[in-house]
């Protein structure tokens, strides 16, 4: 999961990368109040867009799923269909597993 985050994180902030946030303490010791509050201002947009792309990923990651079941049982039917015995279990099996 984590290089799923720092895959969308890298193209919206990368600063925010898993590997980043510990030192970001250390690269903004120095700043004021006002700098601080600014940035997680621009933290929290970040995230807000993060979660979005992620959202619209794992909808892409579903249609694929349910496309790929919509093939796989139009195969089983097929193979059901047309007499041929083998691999059918094998098949339900791997249908109720996707």
């Amino acid at each position: 999961m984590q290089e799923i985050y720092d895959l969308l994180m890298f193209d919206i902030n990368p600063e925010l990368m898993s590997d980043m946030i510990t030192l970001l303490p250390e690269i903004y010791k120095g700043e004021s109040k006002e700098q601080h509050a600014e940035r997680m201002e621009h933290y929290q947009e970040s995230f807000e867009i993060f979660y979005q792309r992620f959202d619209m990923l794992l909808s892409l990651w579903k249609n694929e799923l349910n496309v790929f079941k919509k093939e796989a049982f139009r195969e089983f039917e097929a193979k059901a269909l047309s007499g041929e015995d083998e691999d059918i279990s094998q098949l339900q099996q791997d249908i109720q597993n996707a």
